[in-house]
Parts: C-alpha cells; structure tokens; sequence
C-alpha cells in the first residue's frame, strides 16, 4: 500500500530481489470479489505465483474458491517505456541473489536519504560493499535499480497485505481489522526505506506508477468486498465509493506521516484510525 504521490519469498513468478529477500507461499483471507453477489468471507491459500489470480466464486458452505484468469503483474515495472530492460541478469546462485537484494537495500537507503540525483551509482556499490563491476552486471543504468527499489516496496507491500488478511479471518471485529491494516502498513513504512526512497522522489514517479495503481485498486476491491458483508444494507454504489475513501486516506496518511517526526507521525496514524472507525461505523450492520 503506497499510495499515489498526490495523497504490494522465492516465488516463481516474483522478483528476483524478493526472492532474495525470502521464499514461501502465502495464506490470506481473499475477501476480493469482482461481482457483486459474494456470500461469505473464506481463508484460501493465496499463492503469489503469477500464474493465476484467485476470485471469489464461492460455493455456498463450503468456501471453495475458483481460480480464474492471469495473475496481475501488481509488481511489475512499466518496462515499455524504458530503452533498456530493467535488468540485464536475473542471479540464480543464492550468492549473487543476496548480492543483488544488497544492492537494492543500499541504494533504498541513499535514494532516501540523498535523493535520486545525488546518489551515484560509485556510492550504492560503495555501500553494498561490491564493485561497479558487479553492480552492472545487474542494472544497466541507475534509473534501473531505483525502478528495483520500487518494485521491492510494491512487493513487501503485496506481502503484507496477504499476511494482514490471515488476521481477518481471526476476528469478528472489523475495527480490529482498520487498526491491524493501518499499524501494519506504518511499521512497513517505517521500517525499511525503500517506501521513503518512493516518496522522496515523487518526480519520479512515472517509473512505477502503472504498478501502484493496480495495487491500489487491488486494495479497494477488498474493501469493496469487505463491505459487502459488513454493510449490507448500503447501496453498492455507496459501498465502492466509501472503499475507495478508506482505501485512499489510509494510502495518504501512510504518505505524509513519513514527513513527520516518528512521534508525530504515530499521532498522525493513530487519528487516521479513529478516523476511519468514526466514518464506518453508521452503515456497519454486523455486530462485532
């Protein structure tokens, strides 16, 4: 969940950072639907494989879930536009993977700190402890590995998400539920600065906006679906246009707290939850 500017394991379909970074299979609560007769919430496993994209089509009872359909590249850069592909190796041998995640994790951490322009391909090395050498056998130019970096927060937050849905099925309370997404998705952004190498670039943008975009209507076909069973007597209309107001103040507030000063950005993300729970609670009709 990253969010627009102006307010997403050894998987084999992911990429090669994450499948540096790490390796399983993810079990989340889908609560994804494109219709709008959904029947329940069910667990199924959720495999990031990018071969197929489960969709709601639930068997009354019995929670089956049909898979249907191309998996979304969420992750995957807009390569198009580019002159040159994104990478020029994708590592195999565990050594260069970690090698490769290395590099994407150093440059997260200048491309946050000094900003894009400032930060030479000579320093991520430098700061990856290896050598321009090896730092092109990977990427072609610099613009390259900050379109990696991106695709590791998209990635990390695509995760996330999947683990954040395992929760829903845990609880009957849906304020849980705001507060778990929204705690969550801080600490995602605090932790690794790979999100504040996104956003204090915003100029650059363009580079991995095709992917949040599809990421974040991701996350509000969810809501929409989790509407659709906590809200039943809202009309739909109402429900996906209330979908994307959480969907989209949750990605705002996780945007500009990270201007903020830790405590003052906590405060932020705090309110953003009552927030949340104040605007809910009229149309909620289950009891939690």
């Amino acid at each position: 969940m990253t969010g627009r500017p102006t307010g997403p394991g050894g998987r084999s379909g992911s990429s090669p950072v994450a499948r540096g970074r790490q390796g399983s299979k993810y079990e989340a609560v889908l609560i994804f639907r494109e219709c709008e007769d959904i029947l329940r919430l069910s667990s199924v496993e959720f495999h990031a494989l990018g071969s197929t994209w489960p969709r709601l089509g639930l068997d009354q009872g019995r929670g089956r879930v049909d898979s249907c359909g191309p998996l979304p590249q969420l992750h995957r850069m807009a390569d198009d536009k580019a002159t040159e592909p994104a990478m020029r190796r994708t590592p195999v041998q565990a050594r260069s993977r970690r090698r490769l995640a290395a590099i994407v994790d150093c440059a997260a951490e200048l491309f946050a700190e000094r900003g894009f322009e400032a930060t030479t391909i000579d320093a991520i090395a430098e700061a990856a402890d290896t050598s321009v050498g090896s730092l092109y056998q990977f990427f072609p130019n610099k613009l390259a590995v900050f379109r990696a970096v991106a695709e590791d927060a998209l990635e990390r937050s695509a995760e996330t998400f999947a683990e954040v849905m395992v929760g829903a099925s845990q609880t009957s309370d849906w304020r849980i539920l705001v507060h778990q997404v929204i705690d969550t998705f801080g600490r995602l952004h605090q932790e690794h600065p790979s999100f504040r190498a996104m956003i204090n670039n915003v100029h650059l943008y363009g580079e991995f906006a095709e992917a949040d975009l599809a990421q974040s209507r991701a996350f509000v076909a969810t809501a929409e679906g989790l509407l659709a069973s906590w809200a039943k007597r809202t009309g739909v209309e109402q429900r996906a246009a209330i979908a994307r107001v959480v969907t989209h103040s949750i990605e705002a507030a996780l945007i500009v707290s990270q201007r903020e000063r830790p405590e003052i950005a906590r405060r932020m993300l705090e309110e953003t939850k009552s927030m949340i729970v104040r605007y809910l609670e009229p149309i909620i009709d289950v009891e939690a």
